[in-house]
């Protein structure tokens, strides 16, 4: 299975795609442990995390899994996950009271914590990184796709964010510019097999119910990547719009960095996660990473885009007035 972890060549910068850490569910700190031990010894330039940092919402697990992450002495940044709002991941509906008990104390408490490392729709996170001659100058951005779902595991996006992400990154001089949500925006290939005649997926309880419109306002956004989880499986797909003046959105799903499985806990021959790596010649590529042999190892590699595409989309961002896109 795949091959040796290889070392980044001189000028690479390495962005680590963590997702659905799930601390505090079983067995999460012996495959922790060894995620975090290939950040630090790799010392990414970056961690972005698109949810499911915890198990179940709770203050003390808040406040563990930002240790760990902490601990790793790297720039990160993330955004709430279903598990991180709701009890086991679960919304059970907005009528029923113990959900409004649960989304007022949940929200308030993971944003406390969290506070300035939660990724925002409306307003990006600038952050240049690399070293001279070879550094990029990022935006992030996020949405929670989680808390106005309307139950269970579903995803939602409210459409008064769409006008806020493209009025973010108009005007900017960015390299990059990376956005971040939970819920999965195409489906997931390795689930579809055995989805067909499932019962339990008959009513869909895992999707996002406006993936089409969140994904045409990135496009219009000149969005380059889209980073989520939610799933627990590898993903990658480019999202194409033929409205006028849109991009193209690089979308990249990653598996769970601890193995999590609902019922079974953590394990580390389910581990994954991806590590996208900007070169100096302003291509990009992504490899995704797992655990085989007592090591960790190439599992996938392929090129995201190449320097004409990303210098095209960034030219397009910083100098078209999409005012007057028709």
């Amino acid at each position: 299975m795949g091959r040796s972890w290889e070392k980044l060549a001189e000028g690479e910068i390495a962005i680590a795609h963590l997702s659905d850490l799930h601390f505090g569910s079983k067995d999460w700190e012996n495959v922790w442990k060894l995620v975090a031990q290939f950040l630090v010894d790799d010392a990414p330039d970056l961690i972005l995390v698109p949810g499911d940092l915890v198990d179940s919402p709770d203050s003390s697990s808040y406040k563990k899994a930002k240790e760990q992450l902490d601990n790793l002495r790297v720039p990160y940044f993330v955004c709430a996950g279903n598990h991180d709002r709701h009890a086991k991941g679960n919304k059970v509906g907005r009528l029923n009271p113990l959900n409004w008990f649960s989304r007022s104390n949940s929200s308030a408490q993971f944003d406390g914590v969290f506070a300035g490392k939660i990724l925002l729709p409306n307003k990006a996170e600038e952050l240049v990184i690399g070293k001279d001659p070879f550094t990029w100058k990022l935006g992030l951005l996020g949405v929670d796709s989680s808390e106005d779902a309307d139950c269970s595991a579903r995803g939602y996006v409210p459409p008064l964010n769409f006008a806020g992400i493209s009025k973010a990154t108009q005007r900017k001089d960015w390299d990059l510019c990376i956005f971040l949500v939970h819920h999965h925006l195409f489906s997931i290939r390795r689930l579809e097999a055995k989805r067909q005649n499932s019962k339990r997926d008959l009513l869909n309880l895992t999707c996002m119910v406006n993936s089409g419109s969140l994904l045409e306002s990135l496009s219009e956004a000149r969005a380059d990547l889209v980073l989520h989880g939610h799933e627990h499986e590898p993903n990658w797909a480019s999202y194409s719009s033929f409205t006028p003046g849109c991009g193209d959105v690089r979308v990249i799903g990653a598996g769970s960095a601890t193995g999590n499985d609902s019922f079974a806990g953590c394990h580390l021959t389910r581990a994954s996660f991806n590590i996208i790596i900007l070169s100096p010649n302003r291509s990009g590529r992504l490899r995704r990473m797992e655990y085989d042999s007592n090591a960790w190892k190439i599992a996938d590699e392929f090129q995201l885009f190449d320097a004409a595409s990303i210098r095209h989309s960034s030219i397009r961002r910083e100098f078209v007035d999409r005012k007057s896109v028709v």
